[in-house]
């Protein structure tokens, strides 16, 4: 008798929506100076200007994926 040990797997939807949220971080990251706009948003996250709701952005991610 084997004995294996369970395994999570993880749901499409989710390894996509984990991909996307990569992707995403990515971007912020990798800001070469080309993207304006992208700048600015990353300083304002990191000088605290605005608060950013994770949880509520990835309901909206995978919201989106799904319907696709």
């Amino acid at each position: 008798m084997s004995i294996e040990q369970p395994t999570d797997p993880v749901p499409p939807a989710e390894r996509q929506a984990h991909a996307e949220w990569q992707s995403l971080l990515a971007r912020l990251k990798a800001t070469d100076g080309g993207d304006v706009r992208l700048l600015r948003v990353r300083h304002a996250i990191a000088s605290g200007e605005f608060q950013v709701d994770a949880r509520a952005i990835a309901e909206r991610l995978i919201a989106r994926l799904l319907v696709s």
